[in-house]
């Protein structure tokens, strides 16, 4: 996958910019890589993410630890490789508030599921989660170029209408949480998208959420799965 630094000039994007005429999911989400989680560290983000998605509130190490049945002293080596990389989010107290893409910090990307808002870090994990779970609710983020809301909903993981996305080369070099999701956004046209893609300089590309849907439930089905804690 392309590796250039969100910082630095690239050419945006790897498609035409004509309205409605997006790149396929393949070239848009297979560079973007799932990664092999050793056991402890994904029974901790599967019990983190489920902790977080049920509760809307914080959990200590210590609980974690237990919820996912990795034991207290192997912690923090199951969680270094996700904390190094921006793949966690932790508050003030060192509690757990983000992890798997779902956070509990407010921000441009929401879902609400039978009333309970949750926020993301971009919105790629919000089609990833609800196309997991299968679920029925509804998205709501803004256009960063237009300032359009967008308001989708969502039934049995599929949504009702479409927009697009634009989806951030650098994957692999980037800090997930701080320099990758802010890019990752929904817009209301793929005009927009490529005009604010420019606008950035980042490189990148354009797809319609109906064409990487599949692709990025798949990601998402092994966060969460329910899984027999290690041994």
């Amino acid at each position: 996958m392309d590796t250039a630094d969100i910082g630095e000039p690239a050419s945006c994007c790897s498609v035409p910019a004509t309205d409605g005429d997006s790149t396929t999911a393949p070239n848009a989400v297979a560079r973007i890589s799932t990664e092999a989680f050793p056991p402890d560290a994904a029974a901790v983000r599967t019990a983190g993410f489920w902790h977080l998605f049920t509760t809307g509130t914080p959990i200590s190490p210590a609980d974690l630890a237990g919820a996912s049945g990795v034991a207290e002293d192997r912690l923090d080596a199951a969680l270094a490789s996700v904390r190094d990389r921006g793949r966690i989010e932790f508050d003030e107290r060192g509690n757990l508030i983000g992890i798997g893409g779902l956070s509990l910090t407010p921000g441009r990307h929401r879902f609400v599921i039978d009333n309970a808002s949750h926020w993301t870090w971009c919105a790629l994990d919000i089609v990833g989660i609800l196309g997991a779970l299968k679920a029925t609710g509804s998205a709501h983020s803004t256009d960063p170029h237009s300032g359009e809301a967008i308001d989708i909903e969502y039934v049995d993981g599929y949504p009702e209408t479409d927009v697009h996305l634009f989806v951030l080369g650098g994957f692999l070099d980037a800090n997930v949480r701080k320099d990758w999701c802010p890019n990752v956004n929904f817009f209301a046209s793929h005009q927009s998208a490529e005009q604010w893609a420019a606008d950035h300089r980042l490189d990148g590309d354009v797809v319609a959420v109906s064409s990487i849907l599949e692709d990025a439930a798949v990601m998402w089905r092994p966060v969460v799965a329910v899984r027999t804690p290690p041994e």
